[in-house]
């Protein structure tokens, strides 16, 4: 227990630390968006890059981790669909929003701060191969799912829809920085201390103020009346989520087992912090705010209960 507490207390305290200094107006809700692209855009680009770099090419990618996480996801997604739709007669784009909010963890902004603690020679493989998975793969998939539910005036048509995802894909600084670090790695080129220095020095600005912004971005979001769907959204993301991982990592042949626990950690986490983002350009945002608020304070719990089972 003095272990796990002293993980998650941290964590918690610089996510507070955020959520307080935007709360009291030390900072403004604009500065502390602007932490969040600097995290985006620089400081995690930075440790990815760096660290994938300093590997070698083989070591990067691990076959079963990528299938364990992407079957786990896919069951996910499926059993949300299943869950929504005849349990809950759900559908529509609520039904999409609570399925993505169920399958895409914050695995940059609040995974990796964790793993960093946890497993510090398994992170930066563990992260950038989840980086892979969720913008390749669930993040498309919800993306596809979100428009083919929501009304069709005004949404895309398949071909556009297509390519808007492969422009997002391309634009993406994490995964710009995977494939940049991989190509240096099978290349085997050494960075001089000229640049990777400031790499260096940006990717140690990554985890406190990715947390930081976190808390901040938490401010003004209320926990409505619409309890029984963000619960079930809750239950999903922190939930079921890692147990059908976890179901995929055991009916899978063994793998790192360093690599297993950051994969059912990653899973475990809140859903990502654009949540809130996509929610209202379907008309569910005070939903999604509400959700990723309720999820956070809930995954305090439910963290402190996977670290003590991965650990054990």
């Amino acid at each position: 227990m003095p272990f796990i507490l002293s993980v998650i207390v941290p964590i918690f305290i610089l996510i507070a630390l955020g959520y307080g200094a935007v709360r009291w107006q030390l900072i403004t809700a604009q500065a502390a968006q602007g932490l969040g692209q600097f995290v985006l855009y620089f400081a995690m680009p930075a440790l990815l890059f760096q660290n994938l770099s300093q590997m070698e090419f083989k070591q990067v990618l691990e076959p079963l981790y990528l299938l364990a996480y992407s079957g786990g996801s896919l069951l996910t997604l499926i059993a949300a669909l299943l869950l929504l739709r005849g349990f809950r007669h759900k559908n529509g784009s609520l039904a999409a929003i609570q399925v993505m909010g169920m399958t895409v963890p914050n695995s940059a902004f609040f995974g990796f701060p964790i793993l960093l603690q946890v497993l510090e020679s398994s992170a930066a493989k563990a992260f950038a191969m989840a980086v892979m998975v969720e913008n390749l793969i669930v993040i498309p998939l919800g993306l596809l799912l979100l428009e083919y539910s929501a009304p069709k005036n005004g949404r895309h048509q398949a071909g556009s829809l297509w390519w808007l995802l492969l422009s997002r894909l391309l634009r993406n600084p994490l995964l710009l920085a995977i494939i940049a670090g991989l190509g240096v790695s099978l290349l085997d080129l050494r960075l001089p201390d000229t640049l990777g220095t400031p790499l260096r020095l940006l990717g140690q600005a990554s985890v406190a103020v990715a947390l930081f912004a976190i808390g901040a971005s938490l401010v003004g979001n209320k926990i409505q009346s619409e309890l029984p769907d963000m619960g079930i959204v809750v239950a999903g993301k922190l939930i079921l989520h890692p147990l059908l991982v976890g179901l995929m990592i055991w009916l899978l042949p063994p793998f790192d087992a360093g690599l297993s626990q950051a994969l059912i950690l990653i899973a475990a986490m809140p859903m990502m912090s654009m949540y809130p983002i996509i929610g209202a350009q379907y008309g569910h945002g005070r939903f999604s705010a509400g959700t990723l608020l309720l999820t956070t304070m809930t995954a305090f719990i439910t963290l402190s209960l996977v670290l003590w089972l991965v650990r054990i």
